[in-house]
């Protein structure tokens, strides 16, 4: 009877042992299906999070080409310089962003990023401290870059995009003619579809129109001019071998009284011997002109070249950039600047202004790098006949050959101030 029940004793312990392991292993199951429907659950948020991530990277991104777009809007459409705009301005309906507003130091406004709502946020940077936020009154030439933030679906990211040369050579310089006075402009990356010709702003699509309706079409001639490698001041500019024969043949036909009142403006890479020899910038005659021959002094009245270096005999013995303008009896005046050309890859932005009906006493101003470098009242007998039609960009000084690159030759029908040709300048962020 004893055995019988230790026997059936061990049996309900065996059972519930058995329970138990069963209780275990179900328990073991339990959280194991958890765990994975945990681990499903996390992988799932995450992968929401990382595409709403991705897509608040995308509609930061697309912000930042709607503040690019604006910005250069406001210089090809608009008729005032933009050298003139605040920050503010980017709020304009006419800028290209709807709805936009600016307080204090921050451009907001809203859009629709596949088929979603989204709002952009930007900042703009100064350029004299880049930790600075510029304030909406502040004007855009003072702009080192712009931070823009995307938000989607809560998640919220932003990018920074550096503002340099090209973007401002569209929105400080304007790239509308008859209201900034541009009379030709060269943006020098262009290349007919032979590969001989530079088309002047008129004849380039998307810039706004013609000038004038003259469209100062460059021909390339010379086996040693060709496109640079990489982008210039705004994407590509013309490097020129410095061959006798290397120059751009320009046509100034329509451009006139020039000659009494203008501005000549370019950006430059000298490549070759300023110290003993002449390189050729610019003249407002043709190619084979020769200006020492006393037959051409009739042809001489009035035009203008440009050149730097050792340049007999525009300025016997001098060094440096020099403006030689033609009185009324074909004699020279000449403005001389000690300054070279920069031959160390960095760039130099050259502006010469003339008016001869100006109120002071000097009439003529050369700048290097926003700089005034030289001053003269020029001619004492300047009425001004016309300019010749013909023109040529790399070459002056019976056939004196430029050897580096040019990029953005501009020609504008007034004399700039100082103000403005600094303003240029401090627009550009050289290297």
């Amino acid at each position: 009877m004893k055995n019988q029940t230790i026997i059936k004793q061990n049996a309900n312990v065996q059972n519930g042992s058995a329970v138990v392991y069963a209780l275990i292993v179900l328990f073991m199951i339990l959280v194991s299906a958890l765990g994975v429907a945990s681990v499903a659950v996390m992988e799932q948020r995450s992968s929401i999070v990382t595409g709403q991530s991705t897509q608040g990277f995308q509609v930061a991104d697309s912000g930042a080409e709607i503040v690019l777009g604006a910005m250069r809007k406001m210089g090809v459409t608009e008729p005032e310089s933009a050298l003139t705009r605040n920050i503010s301005d980017f709020a304009n309906a006419s800028s290209g962003i709807s709805g936009a507003s600016c307080s204090g130091n921050i451009l907001s406004w809203s859009g629709v990023f596949q088929g979603q709502d989204v709002n952009y946020s930007a900042i703009f940077h100064d350029k004299a401290d880049e930790t600075v936020k510029l304030d909406c009154n502040q004007p855009v030439t003072q702009i080192v870059d712009v931070q823009v933030a995307g938000e989607f679906k809560g998640t919220v990211r932003s990018v920074s995009v550096p503002i340099s040369g090209c973007s401002f050579y569209a929105a400080n310089q304007g790239l509308v003619a008859t209201s900034d006075g541009t009379a030709a402009l060269w943006h020098l990356d262009e290349i007919g579809s032979d590969g001989s010709r530079v088309n002047d702003f008129a004849d380039i699509s998307g810039y706004g129109g013609g000038i004038d309706s003259n469209q100062n079409i460059g021909q390339i001639e010379g086996s040693g001019i060709k496109e640079t490698t990489e982008n210039a001041i705004c994407r590509k500019g013309k490097e020129f071998g410095g061959g006798s024969d290397d120059r751009i043949d320009i046509d100034l036909t329509g451009l006139g009284s020039l000659n009494q009142k203008g501005t000549f403006e370019a950006w430059l890479q000298a490549n070759g011997d300023q110290d003993n020899g002449c390189l050729g910038i610019f003249q407002t005659q043709a190619y084979d002109f020769d200006w020492a021959d006393v037959a051409t002094v009739d042809d001489r009245k009035g035009q203008f070249l440009l050149a730097t270096g050792k340049c007999d005999p525009l300025s016997p013995g001098e060094t440096g950039v020099h403006f030689v303008i033609y009185d009324d009896a074909g004699v020279a005046s000449a403005l001389d600047a000690d300054d070279q050309i920069a031959d160390d890859d960095s760039w130099t932005y050259l502006a010469v202004t003339w008016d001869k009906d100006a109120s002071g006493t000097e009439k003529i101003f050369l700048y290097l790098n926003g700089e005034e470098k030289g001053k003269t009242a020029g001619p004492a007998s300047w009425s001004g006949a016309s300019l010749n039609d013909a023109g040529v960009l790399g070459s002056a000084n019976n056939k004196q050959a430029w050897k580096g690159i040019i990029d953005e030759t501009r020609i504008s029908n007034y004399a700039k101030t100082s103000e403005e040709i600094q303003a240029v300048w401090n627009s550009f962020e050289t290297e």
